[in-house]
């Protein structure tokens, strides 16, 4: 690698070393997004994104297309790719979902694998510890833009465990998720 490569993989690292951006590139690995979309999903100001979204699009991972008054913001999956080779990361599309979503660490690892088989949670854990880390892989299954109903919810919910309500119940009381009227979002 010459100078200038190593240079710019140090502004691409400076890029990343955000907590928002790094969920702002999660939220767009997903799908093309507005500025107004991913600042409802991290409950952020859209100024606050747009300053972010302006510090990825200046070192080439995002991508911005006009869509009338508004702009779509989207993955620039030739340049992340061509950074990863120089880390020899695994690409994301061979990671297990587990993995990308929740960047989890060792232990994180172990406890969604010892509660989670076959992609069915087989038991609500009883130590908060592992029960946060279980609710935080069940909250990021849901799209973090969408409105869900109460029944949605349920049925989503019933797909990991039968006990839909009491993880219901968590996810409010973990404030992983809202509900008013009825209408339940992630957080």
């Amino acid at each position: 690698m010459n100078s200038d490569e190593i240079a710019e993989m140090v502004r691409v690292l400076k890029a990343l070393a955000d907590a928002t951006r790094l969920k702002i590139l999660g939220l767009l690995s997903e799908r093309e997004l507005s500025v107004g979309s991913i600042a409802q999903a991290l409950r952020l100001t859209e100024p606050t994104i747009s300053h972010h979204l302006g510090r990825l699009a200046d070192v080439d991972l995002v991508t911005m297309t006009k869509l009338g008054n508004t702009h779509a913001y989207a993955l620039n999956d030739t340049n992340l790719r061509r950074f990863q080779k120089h880390f020899d990361v695994t690409p994301l599309e061979e990671q297990t979902a587990v993995e990308v979503l929740t960047e989890v660490d060792a232990e994180t690892q172990r406890i969604l694998k010892s509660f989670i088989v076959g992609g069915r949670l087989v038991k609500i854990p009883e130590m908060l510890k592992k029960r946060r880390v279980i609710l935080r892989w069940l909250v990021e299954q849901l799209d973090p833009v969408r409105e869900y109903t109460e029944n949605e919810i349920n049925v989503f919910l019933q797909r990991f465990h039968e006990d839909f309500a009491t993880l219901r119940r968590e996810l409010i009381g973990s404030q992983l998720m809202t509900r008013q009227d009825s209408i339940y979002r992630r957080l």
